[in-house]
């Protein structure tokens, strides 16, 4: 869950029931995970390259639109960790198992991507729309118009340059 403010997430907390983990942030104070009653602060991110970094990609998609994407932006497959949900595949990224989430969908909701993007926040990752632009909450239609972005900030500048080489070119 999450609550916002003028639009911005302030907090927010992710449960994840089969790994037994609950993550939780407020903007300015932090983001942590507790794990079998261990409560530890998430800091600092360990350094990242273009040529390093994992993707986080939906283990559930049928259809070639991400595969189409990856190959343009020269992700090769290896690169690739598979995972549920968008809440799952943020909390990766928090805890650093990956280091980016392409997200081209413009139907996402709010209330699926607004608790996670208080924690990656608070974590200095970046979460913006495909386009890098600020994503905004408690909109009247509540869901992302330009889809997700969710980006380490070592390699924020190289995705989002290859994103713009290479978007356009698929039929979203």
């Amino acid at each position: 869950g999450a609550y916002a403010e003028d639009g911005i997430p302030i907090i927010g907390v992710v449960y994840e029931p089969l790994k037994g983990r609950l993550f939780f942030a407020q903007r300015g104070q932090g983001a942590y995970v507790t794990e079998k009653s261990n409560t530890t602060r998430l800091e600092p991110l360990n350094l990242v390259t273009w040529d390093n970094s994992i993707v986080g990609h939906p283990k559930n998609y049928k259809g070639d639109k991400y595969t189409r994407l990856y190959e343009l932006m020269g992700i090769q497959e290896e690169r690739l960790r598979l995972s549920g949900s968008m809440g799952t595949r943020m909390m990766q990224v928090a805890l650093e198992e990956t280091h980016m989430i392409l997200g081209y969908t413009k139907s996402l909701k709010e209330w699926d991507i607004a608790a996670g993007h208080v924690i990656l926040a608070e974590r200095g990752i970046s979460v913006t729309d495909m386009n890098g632009n600020p994503l905004r909450y408690n909109q009247e239609v509540p869901k992302t118009h330009n889809g997700i972005l969710v980006v380490h900030p070592d390699i924020k500048r190289v995705t989002l340059e290859k994103l713009a080489q290479c978007y356009e070119r698929l039929e979203m």
